[in-house]
């Protein structure tokens, strides 16, 4: 699942110079701004935020890393520390404070005695608790087998216009996915599976040519064992007679 949420993304370098980048894990340190109005890519939030009280916000649309830009005073990116002050085109909600849904809750719930799963609205990216989302009971909400919900895509009320333009509304806010079905949650975890599957082939591959490796070392150590063996054997004869 974390591949999933990662996209790929192994966390090595900062995602800044990739500009706002279609889909991304996205991550908030309150230590560092404390507003929740700033937030940090996979890499950042692992070389420049460890020990910080960082949120995990799962992925963001349309997202530029801000890690050591005006936002964070003086705390300098290591990864990538020339950075316009600020990126325009970043947009923030209350879970980049740690807080989610209407109730304005965090997740995990310190104060809840079980911990319910949440939606996520595909528009405004904030995360809902099924009892919040204008149903008249959960029960409305179609599941499977296994109790999982059967819709691919969740548009929270706030996010739902009564009219025939939301076409135009959702353009405006750069949710092309509504349109194209590349730019999607599904399309993302699909990209990272496929990193994934690519990774663990060059993996097993490495694995096997060092064990082929191995195989012709020792093919060849035992070669050069019977060489040695045939050429003491032929050695002894003539030991023998330089004894006699």
């Amino acid at each position: 699942e974390a591949d999933l949420v990662l996209g790929g993304d192994e966390g090595k370098e900062c995602t800044y110079s990739g500009g706002y980048l279609k889909r991304q894990a996205v991550f908030s340190c309150l230590t560092c701004v404390p507003a929740g109005i700033g937030g940090v890519c996979t890499a950042c939030s692992l070389a420049c935020h460890d020990g910080h009280e960082v949120v995990e916000l799962w992925t963001k649309r349309k997202f530029r890393c801000d890690c050591g830009n005006s936002k964070f005073g003086s705390h300098i990116c290591k990864l990538c520390p020339e950075k316009d002050p600020e990126n325009p085109a970043n947009s923030y909600n209350h879970n980049f404070k740690g807080s989610y849904c209407t109730c304005g809750r965090p997740y995990p719930d310190p104060e809840a005695e079980k911990q319910v799963e949440m939606i996520q609205c595909c528009i405004c990216e904030d995360w809902f608790h099924e009892d919040h989302i204008g149903l008249n009971s959960t029960e409305e909400i179609a599941r499977d087998e296994e109790g999982e919900p059967l819709y691919e895509d969740f548009i929270c009320p706030k996010c739902s216009p009564e009219c025939e333009t939301c076409t135009n509304f959702y353009a405006q806010r750069g949710v092309a996915y509504l349109i194209d079905k590349e730019d999607s949650i599904e399309e993302y975890e699909k990209v990272a599976k496929q990193k994934r599957e690519k990774k663990l082939e060059q993996q097993e591959g490495a694995e096997a040519n060092f064990l082929n490796s191995l195989d012709h070392q020792q093919a060849a150590r035992r070669k050069s064992d019977e060489i040695n063996e045939t050429d003491r054997t032929k050695m002894v004869p003539l030991a023998i007679t330089l004894n006699e």
